[in-house]
């Protein structure tokens, strides 16, 4: 792929991703789990750990004609003025300029058979087979054959024929297309592959490793359940700028954002935090999330550095039926401490989905800290709060709290000089707790459960 293309400056509407209900879910950034970026043979090289290996191109498939696997090869259309990357194999070495050493390997043979499904768009489309010979490190034999073609829906034996050279050394693989000649084949064809043999004659002979791609191993990124960003898509070049922070407001975790320069062009790629899928490939990348509640606020805390006079930002889209019914925008500037933010909620009508896209500005070096985000009032209600791991929510407040604990509790909810203002006893599991006559500002809030006393503190807003 040329480049990793920069985010899209504006929030323009797709297709539904997946479900959330009237709370965000996983608001506070406490729960992060590993997502696969690509599969990967482990004896045989392949695109996806090469340069282009931000677009996965092969794939272990669970369709194997023996063993449990077999190798997919892709072609595969990337960016707004897509290049066609094609999936390939091998075993030997491949520098930046293409195969440069071999396996050691000094049977002589003359034949490779294979077993293969495919599926070729055009009639003109190959699957082309690398037999490079090496004597002494000099390459002494270089064959690139069309291998499989055309569309088999069945396992099939392919089989091509090759001179009888001794060789020391032997680099062999499949692509999807030839890259080295420009012979690529159209995007969205494949090619499985199994059961690789070498023959001298009728005869086999020592095969190569792992011949029926059966070892595989797993390139993982970490990301915030229910959130995506463009971390799957950068963990290849090493370039991830979405991490799972210490330096939390509340609990353990908080979600950071990085602006950082592109290696390759220089151009910025913004940390970005989506509550909605995010796919590069299409016009619009930023895909809108169920959404069916009617709150009243949005809050948060944020930290800010901001490079060279940046600012981070938060959009949030409501639309129904594709329409905006409501929107917010947060502007975040530079903070040392964790600062609230608060917004209230005006919807023209119920949602049905919802864009919610942070970032962490425009200048490479800039850096968000995000926590404790929530949905506040209207009909976001304690039902949720119940299934959270939160103590007390929305925090910041405005009219109504939630405070929780397991099993029975009491809480008492104190001003500064440590006045009693509202306490409660025996109280099971949670409790919605009006607080509209207080004034704005920070409160402390005891939470007693089981002889344990738990201190919280309690920002309320106006």
């Amino acid at each position: 792929m040329k480049k990793i293309y920069s985010l899209i400056a504006c929030i323009i509407l797709v297709n539904v991703a997946f479900s959330q209900y009237g709370q965000l879910q996983n608001g506070g950034f406490e729960n992060w789990s590993p997502s696969t970026v690509y599969d990967f043979p482990l004896t045989w090289g392949s695109s996806n750990q090469g340069p282009q290996g931000m677009i996965p191109t092969v794939f272990k498939s669970s369709d194997a004609q023996v063993g449990t696997f077999s190798a997919e090869l892709r072609s595969v259309a990337a960016g707004p003025n897509p290049d066609t990357l094609s999936g390939y194999v091998f075993h030997g070495t491949v520098g930046a300029s293409g195969p440069s050493a071999g396996i050691p390997y000094t049977t002589v043979f003359n034949t490779v058979k294979f077993q293969y499904k495919s599926s070729m768009l055009a009639s003109s489309d190959s699957v082309y087979l690398y037999v490079i010979r090496y004597f002494g490190g000099v390459p002494i034999e270089f064959l690139s054959i069309p291998a499989i073609g055309g569309t088999h829906s069945t396992w099939t034996q392919g089989s091509v024929t090759l001179t009888s050279t001794p060789q020391q050394q032997l680099f062999i693989g499949f692509t999807i297309g030839d890259p080295i000649s420009g012979n690529l084949v159209s995007p969205g064809s494949w090619a499985r592959i199994d059961n690789v043999q070498l023959y001298n004659g009728a005869a086999t002979v020592a095969n190569i490793p792992d011949p029926s791609f059966e070892s595989w191993d797993a390139f993982t990124v970490e990301n915030p359940d229910n959130w995506n960003t463009l971390n799957t898509l950068l963990a290849p070049a090493s370039l991830e700028n979405v991490f799972k922070s210490t330096d939390a407001h509340s609990g353990n975790f908080a979600a950071q954002l990085n602006s950082i320069a592109n290696p390759n062009n220089g151009d910025t790629i913004q940390g970005a935090l989506s509550l909605g899928a995010i796919d590069l490939s299409l016009p619009n990348p930023f895909i809108p999330a169920p959404y069916n509640a009617i709150p009243a606020g949005f809050s948060g805390y944020y930290k800010y550095t901001g490079s060279n006079g940046d600012n981070g930002a938060m959009q949030l889209v409501f639309l129904k039926n594709g329409n905006p019914v409501g929107s917010i925008t947060e502007t975040f500037t530079n903070q040392s401490v964790y600062t609230a933010f608060s917004s209230p909620v005006i919807l023209l009508d119920t949602p049905d989905s919802l864009v919610l896209l942070a970032s962490s500005g425009n200048n490479p070096g800039s850096t968000l800290l995000l926590d404790d985000l929530s949905f506040t009032g209207g009909n976001v209600g304690l039902e949720e709060f119940e299934t959270m791991a939160v103590s007390i929510y929305p925090n910041p407040a405005q009219n109504e709290v939630f405070i929780k604990s397991l099993g029975t509790f009491s809480y008492q909810i104190l001003d500064m000089t440590g006045k009693v203002l509202l306490a409660e006893n025996n109280l099971n599991q949670a409790k919605a707790i009006n607080i509209e006559h207080l004034d704005a500002g920070t409160y402390i809030v005891h939470i007693t459960s089981n002889n344990t006393m738990t201190v919280e503190s309690l920002v309320v807003m106006k």
